[in-house]
């Protein structure tokens, strides 16, 4: 139980609001999870390799944020002085789509989620059959590299 009211404290002080609406969100998120906890017997579960690379790609995801905001922000000058300019491109990055199985679909859902964070790139899918990460980005890039280094 004390793992429970844990978890619910440290959600209350996440959302920073008691509202009822927002607690009974958390309640219906809290307990699942906590049940899901005790039924796993407390075992560790270890990360895919994929999930490893997200996580080490996420300092240079946010560094590309903040360069993103000042390339869109200038690209945005450059537009209201010529109307007719016009820049954008799509890509088609490498990357391996995967199978159907759960953790591949998660896979494609998280680069497609992280891909479209920074304000200059728009993840519009994943092609799992040519293995591409289909990309529209504003102002190109001078990379073709995959934005989250998961090719």
């Amino acid at each position: 139980m004390l793992d429970l009211a844990l978890v619910a404290g440290l959600y209350l002080i996440a959302i920073d609001t008691v509202a009822l609406p927002e607690v009974l969100a958390g309640a219906a998120a809290v307990v699942p999870a906590v049940a899901a906890l005790r039924l796993s017997g407390g075992r560790h579960v270890a990360l895919a390799p994929w999930l490893a690379r997200v996580l080490r790609a996420t300092p240079r995801l946010l560094l590309q944020i903040g360069h993103d905001i000042a390339t869109v922000s200038l690209e945005a000058v450059l537009v209201a002085q010529n109307a007719d300019r016009q820049r954008g491109a799509l890509r088609a990055i490498p990357f391996s789509g995967g199978g159907d199985e759960p953790r591949a679909r998660g896979r494609r859902a998280l680069a497609e989620a992280l891909g479209s964070l920074p304000p200059n790139t728009l993840v519009l899918g994943v092609d799992a059959d040519s293995d591409v990460l289909l990309v529209h980005e504003l102002t190109p890039a001078r990379g073709a590299g995959d934005p989250l280094g998961l090719g």
